[in-house]
């Protein structure tokens, strides 16, 4: 079928993804209510195809670069990616294969591919087809910390296809298809950045609550290491000499009103007589 080369272009969208179908019919997705507009710009070049992509996520540079290189779980958030796997790796240098298939209508697409990809942690992802659907395939993805729990992810992709593409309508597909792997991949950082956010809340609070037992543990052991002699009830006259030299302050300071020195369980206290 002639057309499948065009359909197998936007698979090639981020640096060590598959070239899966986008096809004269692949929908656009907008910007969800918090994100900003995805950029996407495709262009034929002679027999190559450029693509450019700038998408910014409301999300720290790590969590982007998780789910960039989470090659194993990608099915379980990008449409029409029914395998993917790291098949070697060697430090940061890694090959990874995967494989699909996608449905427009009547029409139906399969794909697979084996990409060399290495890794500058959380900064840039490269990309080489070693075989696959297209004749040739280079991408890179750079991450870009923008402060603020925000990073922009820049990408652009040069791709020959085995066929040309026909003219408007392929490139507008192309452009379609990016524009939805990027919607999907940006709806993943969001989600895993909502959950972390969640699950470091009780962590903070847990971490707190250690802190204070620590705290507690210090003061009772140099409590011993000062006097492993002392009794309770030596404790216990301490505090009420301390409180009843903090009465007898209070009844200086209210000299019209007598005072009525209380003791409970221990505890010394005052109170005003009317």
């Amino acid at each position: 079928m002639r057309i499948a080369p065009l359909v197998l272009l936007t698979a090639a969208a981020l640096a060590g993804y598959p070239a899966w179908p986008a096809g004269v019919l692949a929908r656009e997705e907008g910007p969800t209510a918090n994100s900003d507009p995805i950029e996407v710009k495709a262009s034929k070049q002679d027999e190559h195809v450029v693509i450019d992509v700038r998408m910014s996520v409301p999300t720290s540079p790590r969590i982007v670069w998780d789910v960039l290189t989470d090659y194993d779980h990608m099915p379980s958030f990008l449409d029409g990616l029914e395998e993917s796997r790291v098949v070697q790796r060697n430090g940061n240098h890694l090959e990874v294969m995967q494989k699909g298939k996608e449905s427009y209508g009547p029409f139906s697409f399969g794909f697979e591919n084996l990409r060399a990809v290495e890794l500058s942690p959380r900064a840039k992802i490269v990309s080489h087809l070693l075989k696959g659907n297209l004749r040739q395939s280079d991408a890179a993805t750079e991450l870009i910390d923008r402060g603020g729990s925000r990073t922009e992810v820049v990408y652009h992709g040069d791709f020959i296809p085995e066929t040309g593409l026909p003219p408007l309508v392929g490139i507008a597909a192309v452009e379609s298809g990016t524009r939805k792997q990027f919607e999907e991949l940006r709806a993943e950082m969001e989600k895993r950045s909502d959950l972390r956010g969640a699950t470091e809340k009780p962590g903070e609070l847990r971490g707190a609550t250690e802190k204070r037992g620590d705290l507690r543990r210090a003061t009772e052991k140099g409590s011993d290491e000062r006097g492993g002699t002392e009794k309770p009830g030596d404790v216990r006259g301490a505090n009420e000499q301390s409180g009843e030299a903090l009465v007898a302050v209070a009844a200086l300071h209210w000299r019209a009103k007598p005072l009525r020195i209380i003791r409970a369980s221990g505890v010394v206290g005052a109170a005003l007589l009317s």
